[in-house]
């Protein structure tokens, strides 16, 4: 049996969402989710986190750039799977013909990750629990990842775009015609 986190089944559905605060309030009210860790990210953003019912979780977070699937299409949630051997697994799935988006990897968070995609372009994640690390280390770790160098200056504003907007020929001969 994989070395799974605690309360955590071996499968663990990864849904994405444009405004992640909003989604785990809804889920709660409206599904009757627990909320059992937040990690925030900007805005609406949430960078991850992990919702119970009953025995199962789910996690979710909001993916950089994301845009939820009725408005681009774009893919909107993947799989998260605890295997054994997350390089025995790599290699296996490779073999197999899947494509490795990120090698094996230890994590911030405890677990040792590859990321494929199946034959039709489904997200897979896959990982192993290699450590048990607290809320508050994760915590810590995400903060120092996020954190501005104090030395650097603030991003600079971007310039708008001017927005052209041509007259129609029947508004200007109005236009003229009314002086």
């Amino acid at each position: 049996m994989a070395n799974l986190p605690p309360n955590t089944q071996r499968i663990v559905p990864y849904l994405s969402y444009k405004k992640g605060k909003s989604a785990i309030d809804f889920l709660a009210k409206a599904f009757g989710f627990e909320v059992r860790s937040v990690l925030p990210g900007p805005g609406e953003a949430v960078m991850h986190a992990e919702l119970a019912l009953g025995d199962a979780v789910i996690y979710l977070g909001t993916p950089e750039g994301y845009e939820p699937r009725r408005a681009l299409k774009d893919r909107h949630g993947s799989v998260l799977v605890y295997v054994d051997d997350v390089d025995a697994h790599c290699a296996r799935a490779r073999e197999a013909g899947a494509k490795v988006t990120s090698e094996p990897a230890d994590m911030f968070y405890g677990d040792r990750v590859y990321n494929a995609t199946d034959l039709e372009g489904q997200q897979w994640f896959f990982h192993t629990r290699i450590r048990d690390v607290s809320f508050e280390e994760m915590n810590a770790a995400m903060a120092s990842m996020t954190a501005r160098p104090e030395t650097s200056a603030p991003p600079k504003p971007r310039a708008k775009k001017a927005r052209v907007v041509k007259a129609k020929a029947g508004a200007k001969k109005k236009a003229a015609g009314k002086k």
